[in-house]
């Protein structure tokens, strides 16, 4: 399966601007495909023929060409997370003493 990835993200931004849409730094997305997605927890895992994103929060403007439209802050989605996934409680402990060594997560 090969999913757009800048289709979706594009995709996504254009479902932010639903005055509905609850602005948060994080969410996971399930893809079918660039435009057939849908936000879930951290915990679903996709089905057949689908993939999971990770969708954060930037602060860089993005611009989409069809209606002129400028998004002051917008969603990047990836497919690596952003952040250390602590599932167990030795993984939050990994990701305390890793930021507390180097800074990072």
């Amino acid at each position: 399966m090969s999913i757009d990835v800048k289709q979706l993200e594009t995709n996504v931004n254009l479902h932010t601007l639903d005055p509905n849409f609850l602005n948060n730094e994080l969410h996971y997305i399930i893809a079918s495909d660039d435009k057939t997605f849908r936000f879930t927890n951290w915990q679903e895992q996709p089905k057949s023929g689908e993939e999971k994103f990770y969708c954060f929060l930037t602060e860089q403007p993005l611009t989409i060409p069809a209606g002129n439209i400028e998004i002051k802050e917008s969603y990047s989605v990836t497919t690596t997370p952003v952040y250390s996934i602590a599932a167990t409680a030795e993984d939050f402990e990994t990701i305390i003493d890793k930021v507390k060594s180097d800074g990072s997560g």
